[in-house]
């Protein structure tokens, strides 16, 4: 949540190097406006929560490991 509010520990050029470092960028994207989210969610998700997208439900799966809150959806 603290990432949300403007405490993400990396400056936007770093987020945007390892952008176009690790990934294979679509055509026509462009990395300079690239924004990262801030903001409040509407609600913070937790292991086991499932939430429906209308007709379709998606359990959260905690993973952590890979980043603080990294979650995987099943």
């Amino acid at each position: 949540m603290n990432w949300l509010s403007g405490e993400f520990p990396l400056t936007m050029e770093q987020i945007k190097s390892m952008v176009i470092d690790r990934c294979e960028l679509p055509e026509g994207y462009e990395v300079n406006k690239y924004e990262f989210f801030q903001g409040t969610p509407t609600r913070a998700l937790k292991d086991d929560d499932v939430i429906d997208i209308g007709g379709r439900r998606i359990q959260m799966l905690h993973t952590p490991g890979h980043s603080p809150g990294h979650m995987c959806f099943w």
